[in-house]
């Protein structure tokens, strides 16, 4: 049972520091105001919030992050160079859909429960 609780941390732990080395790699890629490049860098720490979220056992910071990765995917779906661009209107919707509710949910209180119900239908 030790063992296995020292796993848990070390797991733990890992998950937190690649979340502070992504987040210390997006501070870095925006000085380079390469859209493509931060865009990039928000994907992986958007991962790396979902595996940190995982780890802590915390749901609420998981739906977050797991929301932010697929607004970061479409987004990045978007500005990539040499995307199919037959699908580019859909990312476009796609990414407008979840930054709407996101930031629905997070300033109003009414609405929550449809914006909460919206966004996890598209994570």
């Amino acid at each position: 049972a030790e063992v296995k609780q020292a796993e848990a941390e070390v797991k733990k732990a890992e998950a937190l520091a690649e979340a502070e080395v992504k987040q210390a790699e997006l501070e870095v890629a925006r000085t380079t105001g390469d859209t493509v490049q931060i865009s990039r860098v928000e994907m992986c720490l958007s991962e790396a919030m979902v595996a940190k979220a995982i780890v802590c056992g915390d749901e609420v910071a998981q739906f977050w992050a797991e929301a932010e990765r697929k607004r970061a995917l479409h987004f990045l779906q978007i500005v990539e160079p040499g995307r199919d661009a037959d699908n580019l209107e859909e990312h476009m919707r796609l990414f407008e859909r979840i930054s709407y509710y996101m930031a629905l949910l997070r300033s109003n209180e009414k609405f929550a429960v449809i914006a909460r119900g919206e966004l996890e239908c598209m994570v």
